[in-house]
C-alpha cells in the first residue's frame, strides 16, 4: 500500500467518524422493554375542549398501535395516575423530554412515548355554478411523537405525521344530515368524521415512522 492510499483511508476514517459524532444514530430499542405512552398535547388557544378531545383520540391511536404492532410491553397509565398526580406530575399537555423522563422513572418504564399536535386547520372551499354549488371543508393536522429513554434521558426516536382530509357536500342535491356528531370550532360547527380521519391519519403515520426507528 503507497503512503498516498494510506493517508488517503485514514482521512476518509477521520471524516467518517466526525459525521457521526455530528450526526449520531438513534439508538436502538431494547425488545422486550416496557414502555409508557403520555397523552398527545396540541398547540393552539382556541377551540381548547375539541383540541383535548381531538388529542385523546390520538393518544388512544397510538397506544394501541404499539400494543399491537410493537415488541415493547405497553404500561397502563390509568393505574398510574394516582401515583403521578400525587407526585405532583402532569400527564397532560405540552409534555417537555425532561418531564417524559421524570413520569418514565416514577412508572419504573425504559422508555416514554409522548408528542404533540403541532397544528390543526380547517379551510373551507366553495365551487360550481349559481344553480348548484358545492363545498368542501378540509381538516389538516400535524403531529411529532418522541420516544425518550428514562435511564439516558435522551431521545431514541422520533416520528412526524401529516393527515388530510376533506367533504364535500352540494347545498341542493346532498342535504345536510343533522345528525352527524360535530365539533366546535370558532362559530362553525364541524363533522366529527372529516376532522377524526385527519387525525387519525397524521397519528398513524407519526407512530409508523417512530416505528420504523426501533
Amino acid at each position: 500500500m503507497s503512503k498516498k492510499l494510506g493517508l488517503a483511508i485514514v482521512s476518509f476514517c477521520l471524516c467518517i467518524g466526525m459525521l457521526l459524532a455530528l450526526h449520531p444514530a438513534e439508538a436502538a430499542v431494547r425488545p422486550g422493554a416496557s414502555v409508557a405512552i403520555v397523552s398527545v398535547g396540541f398547540y393552539g388557544q382556541n377551540d381548547v375542549e375539541t383540541r383535548k378531545i381531538l388529542a385523546g383520540k390520538a393518544t388512544e391511536f397510538v397506544g394501541e398501535y404499539m400494543f399491537k404492532g410493537s415488541k415493547l410491553k405497553v404500561k397502563d397509565m390509568e393505574e398510574a395516575l394516582p401515583e403521578l398526580k400525587a407526585n405532583g406530575v402532569d400527564t397532560e399537555g405540552n409534555i417537555t423530554q425532561d418531564d417524559a423522563a421524570k413520569i418514565g422513572k416514577l412508572l419504573n418504564a425504559d422508555y416514554v412515548i409522548y408528542g404533540n399536535i403541532m397544528s390543526l386547520s380547517i379551510t373551507h372551499d366553495s365551487t360550481g355554478v349559481v344553480v348548484v354549488e358545492t363545498e368542501s371543508v378540509i381538516a389538516n393536522t400535524d403531529m411529532m411523537l418522541k420516544m425518550v429513554d428514562t435511564h439516558t434521558g435522551s431521545i431514541v426516536s422520533t416520528g412526524r405525521g401529516k393527515g388530510s382530509s376533506r367533504q364535500t357536500s352540494g347545498s341542493v342535491i346532498v342535504p345536510t344530515n343533522t345528525t352527524v356528531g360535530m365539533y366546535q370550532w370558532g362559530s362553525d360547527q364541524l363533522s366529527q368524521e372529516i376532522v377524526d380521519r385527519a387525525v387519525i391519519e397524521s397519528s398513524e403515520h407519526a407512530v409508523q415512522e417512530l416505528s420504523k426507528k426501533i
